[in-house]
């Protein structure tokens, strides 16, 4: 646990709990913000999107139905 890094200095470990917790919020918001540009960005996401609606589409043409 951190106490125990710390050497159970409970200021410490307040101030490093504080600066934990807002570096993870800034990362969740630019993160999920990042991966919805990535999804109309990046070519190799792309291409997989388009083998999979692909593939589905043929499925359907063809009647199979995979569970």
């Amino acid at each position: 646990s951190l106490m125990w890094l710390r050497c159970n200095d409970k200021a410490t470990v307040a101030v490093e709990m504080t600066r934990l917790q807002e570096f993870k919020n800034e990362k969740v918001k630019v993160k999920s913000l990042a991966r919805l540009r990535e999804l109309f960005r990046d070519r190799a996401v792309s291409r997989g999107q388009v083998i999979g609606i692909i593939l589905a589409l043929g499925q359907q043409l063809a009647g199979i139905k995979i569970v």
